[in-house]
């Protein structure tokens, strides 16, 4: 079609735009541990002793603890854990 950049091109400029949002998503969450911000959200996923939940600041926060999905939990992060904060 007229108009339209070749499949190499598109790929180089969606590969550079997901490293880009990687990044930026790296310092969001290093920001929010280093400030100390609290994370509040409803338990959504159990694996072991770990329940994890998507917060209100969009991270995904893990804690161990007895917890079942639908339950309110609120932390301080205390480090990086996978794609997000851990208590």
């Amino acid at each position: 079609m007229p108009g339209q950049i070749n499949g190499s091109l598109a790929q180089e400029r969606s590969n550079l735009l997901i490293n880009m949002a990687e990044e930026l998503k790296k310092r969001y969450r290093h920001k929010l541990l280093e400030e100390r911000v609290s994370l509040k959200g409803v338990v959504d996923n159990l694996e072991g002793d770990m329940a994890s939940f998507l917060s209100d600041h969009y991270i995904r926060g893990y804690v161990r603890r007895k917890a079942v999905p639908g339950d309110l939990v609120s932390i301080v992060p205390g480090s990086l854990h996978s794609d997000g904060l851990i208590q």
